[in-house]
């Protein structure tokens, strides 16, 4: 009887020590160097939350490095979670790591300290391995050490750059080599808040033996991100994060002597990091700066020497090299009055890699000459921010000119001196002839009294429509269904239009809202995409109506707030027509 009661006693406390829960600091050695890295671990063996590690003093730190695993064995559930750091002595002394915490269901457990001893006397960096097949990674690399059977480690190409500049993140998984990876369960991959970002899978057919803190580990590179920093001061890239079955040796051997493995869920991450962006000098920064940051050249092509008045001919601006292509726009050029200009067509060609974007942009001016003779560019320069030199730099293409002779049916025009230059179309005067000023204000007279009569007949032909039978026969105007004309109404798109691409998409967009009041019936405001979409819908409009009416009114409110964005001017002048004229002659 005795007996038996101590064995359910040893029963008991066994069973409660070990189902205790507890939070516990592990650490590969107490004695060290100055110079010389250890790892600390705390090791949770619940789901606990909230975990506050504790100063570290007198050491640099890298981590947290975290994971987590969950078991079922024999039905037992079982959890733990491990939060590692990679700590590097700068100072002799004898330091205590304070105690860590963690929250497991509202009660907080503490860690023990933990006394540390560094000496004076500087670690000696580490050799080679002597079989060959390894390397030895320096011994002040930063990341987990032996104890750690999984892990990843996130690096950076660079600690501090310039807005713009481009760096590059790898993230690079090792794994002890009694260990492999049965499955990939889940990624989450960080959003690179504050970056404009390229990422590429990287898939190597070979892991790489290599030595950590003087223990062997697989390793390979599976993920890189090239950044582009778009917010200048201390930024952070958030962790990576695997979820993955990892199958692990029980110790038993099977039939044919070969170990056992078992299988568990591991979800491991990486390191934060932060990276220092700094702003670009105003010192010395050029007027005509777009933001381009990089390498670049700048060159200016014509597609012919010589041609006529009326006949157009195409002019590129070429921006090649390596940098930010995609995030920033080529200054606008500078024409000679003599021309009509119309908005260009931009192009790119760019390769996104690991290495960065190369490649080139290209802004193709189409121009047509109004004035025989001599046609004269002037020199057209490009800025960027050299990120190598840390200086900004201009080029200047040579000015170039044309030799234009008269054209067909095409009047000589006197000199537009005093106009102003800009991209939109500059019409030139055509000579004057005598009586010339009696005929324009006859024609403007005529055009004037000409739109009077319209615009009365359509709006005595609107009030017509918003008239309705009563039982008697007799008109009666229902106030419930009149609907106020407004002017702009009567606009239409005009071919010219398309020569000022901001007053156009604002005319587009009060022609386009303005018949689809008259059109459909929608609640909430004109901009309310879902309501107008939802209209055209019911009132049976095709589908290619209905997404050409949606993404022009998206275009109209981009280029309303963003007025030096490039869009398909011609493509949006000639969809808009096609959608109006649907539109309108729907019943």
């Amino acid at each position: 009887m005795k007996k038996n009661i101590l064995t359910a006693f040893l029963f008991l406390v066994t069973y409660f020590t070990f189902a205790q829960v507890k939070l516990e600091a592990r650490v590969s050695k107490t004695n060290i160097m100055v110079g010389e890295t250890i790892q600390l671990d705390f090791v949770f063996n619940n789901n606990g939350q909230n975990f506050e590690p504790p100063r570290f003093g007198n050491f640099e730190v890298a981590g947290p490095f975290v994971s987590a695993s969950e078991n079922i064995v024999n039905g037992a559930y079982s959890a733990s979670q491990q939060y590692s750091y990679a700590l590097q002595a700068t100072k002799a002394g004898v330091y205590t790591i304070q105690a860590a915490s963690i929250v497991y269901k509202g009660k907080a457990y503490f860690s023990k300290p933990i006394q540390l001893v560094v000496n004076n006397q500087k670690r000696k960096e580490s050799t080679a391995n002597a079989s060959g097949n390894t390397y030895q990674i320096n011994a002040n690399k930063t990341i987990p050490s032996k104890n750690q059977a999984i892990f990843i480690e996130a690096e950076l190409t660079k600690k501090e750059v310039f807005i713009n500049e481009p760096v590059e993140v790898t993230y690079r998984i090792y794994l002890h080599p009694k260990f492999r990876i049965e499955q990939e369960n889940k990624i989450n991959y960080p959003k690179y808040n504050n970056f404009w970002s390229q990422t590429d899978n990287v898939n190597y057919d070979d892991w790489q033996e290599v030595y950590v803190n003087c223990r062997t580990y697989y390793t390979k590179a599976f993920r890189t991100a090239l950044l582009y920093p778009q917010k200048t001061g201390l930024l952070t890239i958030n962790p990576i994060t695997l979820d993955l079955n990892i199958a692990y040796p029980t110790g038993e051997l099977d039939f044919f002597d070969d170990p056992v493995f078992d299988t568990t869920r591991k979800i491991v991450v990486s390191n934060a990091l932060k990276i220092n962006v700094k702003p670009l000098p105003e010192n010395g920064k050029p007027k005509n700066f777009t933001g381009a940051v990089g390498d670049f050249d700048f060159t200016v092509v014509v597609d012919k020497n010589a041609g006529k008045t009326g006949e157009s001919f195409e002019m590129k601006f070429i921006v090649s090299g390596s940098g930010n292509l995609k995030l920033f726009d080529l200054p606008k050029p500078i024409f000679p009055q003599n021309v009509e200009v119309f908005e260009p067509k931009h192009t790119e060609e760019i390769k996104d890699n690991v290495y960065g974007m190369t490649g080139k942009i290209t802004d193709s001016y189409t121009l047509i000459p109004t004035k025989k003779g001599e046609l004269r560019f002037p020199e057209q320069t490009f800025t960027f921010f050299n990120s190598q030199t840390k200086k900004y730099e201009t080029i200047t293409a040579q000015p170039l000119k044309m030799i234009i002779q008269q054209g067909k049916n095409t009047p000589i025009n006197h000199s537009n001196a005093n106009k102003k230059n800009s991209v939109v179309k500059d019409f030139s005067e055509p000579q004057s002839a005598p009586g010339s000023g009696i005929k324009y204000l006859v024609g403007v007279a005529l055009f004037l009294l000409a739109s009077s009569v319209i615009f009365w007949y359509l709006k005595k032909k609107n009030n017509i429509k918003n008239q309705v039978y009563d039982s008697t026969n007799e008109f009666v105007i229902k106030e419930e269904i009149k609907v106020e004309t407004p002017s702009y109404q009567m606009e239409i798109l005009d071919e010219q239009d398309t020569f000022d691409k901001e007053k156009m998409y604002q005319k587009m967009e009060r022609i386009l809202l303005a018949t689809l009041s008259q059109k459909i019936n929608f609640e909430g405001g004109f901009t309310d995409k879902t309501s107008i979409e939802k209209g055209l819908r019911e009132a049976n409009y095709s589908e290619e109506i209905i997404e050409n009416t949606l993404r022009l009114l998206h275009t109209c409110e981009q280029v309303k707030y963003a007025p030096f964005l490039n869009v398909a001017v011609q493509e949006d002048f000639q969809t808009a027509q096609k959608v109006l004229s649907a539109l309108r002659h729907k019943n």
